[in-house]
Formats: structure tokens, sequence, C-alpha cells
């Protein structure tokens, strides 16, 4: 059985703030915690992992001498999405499979199943593929004969490039249409009449979202809100938790956490100071960064 999520309390070992930050939002992430139980030490981050889930952080110095083999940089401050990139494709390579006969899961298109096993076949395949990797459906259709055309992406984490006043609205945004004036119809060969839109083919168990908290380096005027539930491509979404920043830069100024524990209270962890209860995630000291939602379907 996986460790419950509750709150840890993470020293600062210098400039470390975005690095628990990531921590305390994997570690309310249930499917990821139960990856971490399931990987049986098979690496030495992998049982670092375990040892501080299992700890409620006391073992944090392992869990930093673990790091620091794959960052020797560790202690300048950093970008949390950033690190939880690398940290992720660490304990991916430590177990992936590249010759794998894994079911590719539910998607909609032959097209995407094969798109998708290429991608398998490329990158290896580990209990953190069914937990993060979605997949995106990009449909191009042809104004003047409907002629149309889908591609097929694997991603990790969606960018919300457009801000709306709360992740659905950002959501929606992400998957509205839009006009590709150069585009070439391969059906009537007119240009100019393309609509794009993006959909998901393929939904993650845990949805990553990078949120506009910076336009071109500074804070972005309007700061997002926060939806606790979040209906997307068929699935109910749950917050589970976020990375906040407080500060001009992304690598400056001050990295926390909010996070849902198991009996669904909410905290907010921060290396300055004592784990803190809180009503809610909506309203979060300084800019929601990086959200993290869990699905109540099974991956």
């Amino acid at each position: 059985m996986e460790p419950a999520a509750r709150p840890m309390k993470l020293a600062n070992y210098g400039n470390t703030c975005y690095v628990n930050a990531a921590l305390q939002c994997l570690h309310h992430c249930a499917p990821f915690r139960a990856a971490v139980a399931a990987a049986g030490g098979r690496s030495a981050m992998w049982r670092a992992l375990a040892d501080l889930f299992a700890s409620g952080g006391r073992e944090a110095p392992r869990m930093v001498a673990a790091l620091r083999t794959m960052s020797a940089d560790l202690h300048e401050q950093g970008d949390v999405h950033e690190f939880v990139y690398r940290l992720l494709d660490r304990l991916h390579a430590d177990v992936k499979l590249c010759d794998n006969e894994q079911s590719p899961g539910h998607c909609e298109t032959d097209a995407a199943d094969a798109a998708w096993h290429a991608f398998l076949k490329q990158e290896g395949t580990s209990v953190l593929t069914s937990v993060f990797h979605g997949q995106s459906e990009t449909r191009v259709a042809c104004g003047a004969c409907g002629w149309r055309t889908s591609s097929y992406d694997p991603f990790c984490c969606i960018t919300l490039g457009r801000v709306g006043r709360t992740i659905a609205e950002s959501l929606a945004h992400w998957c509205e249409s839009e006009a590709v004036p150069d585009w070439r119809c391969d059906g009537c060969s007119i240009r100019g009449r393309g609509t794009r839109r993006v959909a998901l083919a393929r939904a993650p168990a845990v949805l990553m979202l990078l949120l506009p908290a910076f336009v071109f380096e500074q804070p972005a005027p309007v700061a997002i809100t926060l939806d606790e539930v979040l209906r997307f491509s068929g699935r109910t979404y749950r917050l589970a938790s976020v990375a906040c920043h407080v500060g001009s830069r992304r690598e400056r100024g001050h990295y926390h956490a909010i996070c849902r524990a198991d009996d669904g209270g909410w905290w907010q962890l921060d290396d300055d100071a004592p784990p803190q209860p809180v009503s809610s995630a909506a309203a979060p000291r300084g800019r929601p960064y990086l959200a993290f939602y869990v699905s109540d379907a099974p991956s």
C-alpha cells in the first residue's frame, strides 16, 4: 500500500524551494505515490523517493543526496516545471522497458494507436507513462471542400498559453478552433481556408498544467483561478496540488505548494514555515504556476 498523502515538512538546503514544492506536489498525486510504492526501490532515486514519502519528509537528506547525482546545480534557484521534467525523465530512464507489450489502453482511432505505439517504441514505457502521458490530436479541416486530416502527439504537460479566468476557461481556449492562413488543402489545393482544433485522443491519469504565471518573463497581469473539480475530455479531474510562485521571475523569488491531503483538507506547504491548513486552493498566496489534477477514472 502506498503512503497516505499527508503534509511533509521539508527543509530548504539552500535555494531548494523549487525542489521542495515539486516533491510536495508529486507526493499528493495518488497515482504517482502508487508508482513509487510499486517500483520496489529499483534505483537509488526511486528508493529515496519511497523513503521520503514513507517517512513523511524525515528522509529528505537522502533525497537531496540522490538529486545531486541528477543535477550539479541543485542549490541554484531553478524553475519548478523544469525540475519536475528532469526528475520524471530520470525516474523513467531508470525503469523503462524498450520492447514492451503493454496494452495501449483506450483510444478512439487506429491512427492514434499507431502514433502511440511509435512513441512507446522510441521512448520506452514505464509506470510513469501511464500516469503522466497523454496524447493530443490536432485536427485540420478545409472550409472549402471539407477535407480533414489529423496528427497525434504525446504530451506530459499541457501549457495553457491563453489566459482565461479559470483553468476550465483556459483549457477551452486551448481546444478552440483557429484559422490556419497559410495552410494548403491536400483535397482541393485551395490555400487559406483551413481551421485547426486540438483535442485529446488519450487522457492521462494525472493532468499536469503549466499555467500562464509569466508573460515575457514578467508576472502575468491576471492570476488564474484554480478549479478544484475539472471536467475535461469526458473525464472528471480533481485538483491534487499546485506549485505557486512569489516574486518577479520564474528563477527568482520563492516557490511553495498548496496540496490536498487524503482527508480532503488543503495545506500550504512552505519550507519557510510549518505546514499551514488553508480553506481551499482557489486563491493561494503568490501565482499558481504548475497544477496537478488527478482523474477519477482508473488509468
